[in-house]
């Protein structure tokens, strides 16, 4: 598997509302992955949700 193309995976990313779960996000949505993003602070994972679909 080539690391730099993700295009049509599924990642599934915890803790992805700060820190470096948000930061995992992004790079995995930079990279063309579908992700799955999830955080206990609702509003902090809806907040890296509307920046992953800004990248796409």
């Amino acid at each position: 598997m080539n690391a730099s193309d993700l295009t049509r995976r599924t990642v599934p990313v915890t803790g992805a509302g700060s820190g470096i779960g948000r930061e995992t996000a992004l790079a995995f949505a930079r990279r063309g992955a579908d992700l799955i993003v999830c955080d206990l602070d609702g509003a902090s994972g809806e907040r890296t949700a509307a920046d992953v679909r800004a990248l796409v």
